[in-house]
């Protein structure tokens, strides 16, 4: 049942090529694979999130050792909670399905 809810969870990324599916067949020592595993909430009844494992090595390396640092671009709360009074419409997003593409 979990397995067929962590496809489900997966099947739009598969869906728009930002990732593809490996079978043990088709593995390739040429290529760095992203392990992955769900979480489920007890509080949100059949909803499974994909967590990458991002810190995990393969060969002696991951992938949070090839990624650079930037700048922090975090706002500071105390800033946004001002900015919110200053207009009479606030704008929020959700960047749920960009988090898929790194």
């Amino acid at each position: 049942m979990l397995e067929r809810q962590l496809v489900y969870a997966v099947r739009p990324a598969l869906n728009v090529a930002t990732c593809n599916m490996v079978y043990g067949n088709m593995v390739n020592d040429a290529i760095w694979y992203l392990p992955h595993h769900a979480v489920v909430q007890p509080q949100k009844a059949g909803k499974v999130r994909v967590v990458f494992d991002c810190p995990a090595k393969f060969k002696g390396t991951s992938l949070n050792d090839k990624l650079l640092c930037g700048p922090d671009f975090n706002n500071n709360l105390v800033g946004v909670l001002i900015r919110f009074k200053e207009q009479p419409i606030a704008i929020v997003s959700d960047i749920r399905e960009m988090l898929h593409q790194v």
